[in-house]
């Protein structure tokens, strides 16, 4: 096992602190949730530490920010790896066999919270001079887990012709019951979205309040929601629409495309502002989107 004395004088080295002498090093781009199956070779950098022996390592680099949570893990069948974390202000957090075993990791359980914001570094070596092998890095970000999704039900009024989307059960339940007139049918279309009391916990993964909308009649007797906030800060101007507060929260689309692991949702317009019977609908298949978009004097993409 290596001491903490060759850990330090390590990271000094590396922040050009004559310590001890170094081979050139190419640093190496690691990102959360990445796997880097790789090999501590004689031609790798070089620690020649003070305490006499010479040390094979890899160089990595992250950029992370103050109050995330990380795991780092260097495990091997083969060699008795080790980790040096360096933080943006050079200091360091070693470790050997905190994983159990062979295994090094920082930290030895759970998650370190991380209070700098800035280019991080990650030395991959061995406990053993001059030691070759193959290891395989793991760094892991504690990201909070999405909130559990919650269906929206979607209504058609066969007389109006309108469609009406809620998130609100109760508010579902109710139009089933005839609180909102005669006419209105479910279609059977839904979408997942987070509700409002899981808004905390959604806006870490940098969801937006979706605005909800009404215009009453006799004017369109219609719901409008956007994602958009400059939308809806232009929306709440108009007289003609009354701001019901925030419906939901969902990912915008960022240049164009949704975040992975999510779907896009179609809004389509039924192109009646003349008659003051202006009603959208926001769908997620996109068959039922063009489709729509393209029926003449009726729908268009909005």
């Amino acid at each position: 096992m290596k001491n903490l004395l060759r850990a330090a004088l390590l990271s000094l080295s590396l922040l050009g602190m004559p310590c001890t002498a170094l081979a050139v090093c190419n640093i190496q781009a690691i990102a959360f949730g990445e796997t880097r199956n790789a090999t501590l070779a004689t031609d790798d950098c070089i620690d020649n530490n003070i305490n006499g022996h010479q040390y094979y390592y890899d160089y990595y680099e992250f950029s992370a920010s103050s109050g995330q949570q990380i795991a780092i893990a260097n495990s091997s069948p083969v060699i008795d790896p080790d980790l040096l974390l360096i933080n943006p202000d050079g200091t360091t957090r070693y470790d050997d066999d905190g994983g159990g075993g062979l295994n090094a990791r920082i930290p030895a359980s759970g998650f370190l919270t991380l209070t700098q914001t800035g280019s991080y570094h990650i030395i991959a070596s061995s406990a053993v001079p001059q030691q070759t092998g193959a290891y395989t890095l793991v760094l892991t970000l504690n990201a909070p887990p999405p909130p559990s999704g919650k269906p929206t039900i979607e209504f058609y009024n066969i007389d109006l012709k309108h469609y009406f989307i809620t998130a609100e059960q109760a508010e579902a339940t109710a139009i089933d019951n005839g609180a909102a007139g005669a006419g209105w049918v479910r279609t059977g279309f839904s979408y997942d979205v987070a509700a409002n009391q899981q808004a905390a916990q959604f806006k870490a993964t940098a969801a937006n309040p979706v605005c909800r909308f009404y215009a009453p009649f006799p004017g369109p007797n219609s719901h409008f929601y956007t994602v958009d906030a400059a939308e809806c800060t232009a929306v709440k101007t108009d007289p003609g629409w009354r701001y019901e507060g925030i419906a939901y929260y969902i990912q915008p689309p960022a240049f164009g495309t949704c975040p992975a692991g999510t779907q896009p949702i179609y809004r389509v317009y039924n192109n009646r502002f003349q008659y003051n019977d202006s009603n959208h609908r926001f769908i997620t298949n996109p068959a039922t989107f063009l489709q729509m978009g393209n029926a003449a004097g009726r729908w268009k993409a909005s």
